[in-house]
């Protein structure tokens, strides 16, 4: 696969991150901590594997 498809999957992954920014502001706003269940999807997200793109598994989003 190319760089292009690379940065496109890597940019489907900050799309994903970036919808759950919301619940660190609000906690760090609130003096609060997230849920350890966002905590690890957010983690698991940033430590996405792109060394192999034809086997890209995206973490499944914790439910509300």
């Amino acid at each position: 696969m190319s760089d292009y498809n690379i940065s496109i999957l890597k940019g489907d992954r900050d799309v994903l991150l970036n919808r759950t920014d919301w619940m660190v502001i609000k906690a760090v706003e609130q003096g609060t901590t997230i849920e350890d269940k966002w905590k690890t999807y957010r983690q698991q997200l940033r430590d996405m594997d792109f060394s192999d793109i034809d086997n890209i598994v995206f973490p499944t989003k914790p439910t509300e």
